[in-house]
């Protein structure tokens, strides 16, 4: 951002219609100054009823976020998005750095309390679903961890050139 940079955005919407469907009284802050945000968010519509809040820092090649949201209900089909059954519940939280030029990532993110029926299936987990991912010039880590499952994965290589290889091996 350019110094003494500064927005203020409130927005407050009372009504948006997107497709058949109505939605009201969604509001969101963000603000951004030296580089620094602030937002909150909020939607009390019954088929997106949601609120987050978060901060973090806008540079050159570094940008940093920590997000948290209560999603208490979203419901897909209802909205007009999918076709079919697609709806759920849970907390998120998501925070880190990113460095996209250097391939530098560095992110945790957080589900609570996550539940979600797509068709006819529903799951649930009612603890948390951790995902830790970091990656760097030379490693990427990453790790899932929920109830009774846990995966990790690492490589040695940075993350464009894997990136580059799995591109190269689906062109095959």
């Amino acid at each position: 951002t350019k110094p003494r940079a500064y927005t203020d955005v409130i927005l407050d919407v009372k009504e948006l219609v997107y497709g058949k469907q109505t939605l009201r009284d969604i509001s969101a802050d963000v603000t951004l100054k030296d580089g620094v945000y602030n937002i909150s968010a909020k939607s009390g519509n019954p088929d997106a009823l949601f609120s987050l809040s978060g901060t973090g820092t806008v540079a050159p090649d570094l940008y940093t976020f920590d997000v948290r949201g209560y999603l208490d209900n979203l419901d897909l089909e209802a909205l007009g998005i999918t076709p079919e059954t697609n709806k759920g519940k849970c907390e998120i939280y998501i925070a880190g750095s990113a460095s996209p030029a250097k391939w530098i990532y560095d992110v945790d993110m957080k589900l609570n309390k996550t539940e979600w029926t797509v068709g006819n299936q529903y799951f649930s987990v009612p603890g948390a679903l951790a995902l830790d991912f970091r990656s760097a010039g030379d490693f990427v880590d990453a790790s899932l961890d929920a109830s009774l499952t846990s995966l990790k994965f690492h490589s040695g290589s940075g993350l464009k050139p894997l990136i580059d290889a799995f591109t190269e091996v689906g062109d095959s």
